[in-house]
């Protein structure tokens, strides 16, 4: 293959619909030059048409990814289309090409026989599971002696390429995770001394509830539900900010919309901190609640 997916660089290029260039073209997409064994090394599923044969040469077909496929072709008739690159025949199953493209999804797939060793080319070996440590040892003796003038570059797994083009993002996601630990123990700490202080105010109310018959559970239900109010209240004034401050930062960044499941998550995982920290304060903090008192 001229390129391999993962990797930064290579031959990109735009791509768009014959005589629908203005609302079909994307402006950066990988072109996946190679031999027709591509689809089985890479493990990609045909979706519609067929795949690349060695008849296909110098023909003008390409294949082209899903995600491409659904960006310009909405109407879903794909098959047959003319486009700037080529006839489309076929759709394969999306995989992760560049991340520095118009989508990291897009792929155009030609058939090409690739020329001398001069231009250089990726070599991409499908290996058996438990096999790469010994495939990565002996394939350099076997293409020397196919080749022995052959210049090999690096030998690296996807599982490699993969850990490096997602290096920087794994630092911060992990020191992220800390600071996202540390500040739920600071939310644990200030419900519980809220709770706290809450619960000395109202020690007398407390006891008077309990002696007219009040049960623990019901004291415990009116206790997490202050907490969870203030929980709610706080949560909706830092959610409103975070979006906001999102959306700045997309006018200067190239980031996605924050989804609302994580700020669903967030808020439960919230609640769950702030009920645990007031769970362990009734128990000694709360007179009344786990013992009646004349």
């Amino acid at each position: 293959m001229n390129q391999t997916p993962l990797l930064f660089g290579g031959m990109n290029g735009n791509i768009f619909v014959i005589d629908k260039q203005d609302t079909t073209n994307v402006g950066m997409v990988p072109y996946q030059l190679g031999s027709v064994s591509m689809r089985e090394t890479l493990d990609l599923t045909l979706l519609q048409g067929r795949w690349l044969e060695e008849t296909d040469v110098d023909t003008e077909v390409i294949v082209i990814s899903d995600q491409l496929a659904k960006q310009l072709f909405a109407d879903g008739d794909v098959l047959g289309q003319q486009t700037s690159a080529g006839r489309v025949i076929g759709v394969v199953s999306d995989v992760l090409t560049q991340r520095y493209a118009d989508h990291q999804n897009y792929a155009i797939y030609l058939p090409w026989n690739m020329p001398s060793a001069d231009y250089g080319y990726q070599l991409v070996v499908k290996t058996a599971p438990g096999q790469l440590d010994r495939v990565r040892e002996q394939l350099p003796a076997v293409l020397k002696a196919v080749e022995l003038e052959v210049d090999i570059g690096t030998l690296q797994s996807f599982a490699e390429l993969h850990q490096n083009l997602f290096r920087s993002e794994t630092g911060l996601a992990t020191l992220l995770a800390v600071l996202s630990g540390l500040m739920l123990l600071v939310a644990m700490i200030s419900a519980y001394s809220h709770a706290l202080f809450h619960g000395v105010q109202q020690q007398k109310e407390i006891g008077i509830k309990r002696a007219l018959g009040a049960s623990r559970p019901r004291i415990m239900l009116v206790v997490l539900s202050e907490s969870w109010l203030t929980t709610l209240t706080g949560a909706s004034v830092g959610m409103d900010l975070a979006l906001a401050l999102q959306q700045q930062l997309a006018k200067v960044l190239s980031m996605p919309a924050l989804p609302w499941s994580l700020l669903l998550v967030s808020l439960l995982l919230l609640l769950l901190c702030v009920s645990i920290a007031t769970c362990i304060l009734c128990p000694s903090g709360y007179p009344g609640v786990t013992r009646n008192r004349n």
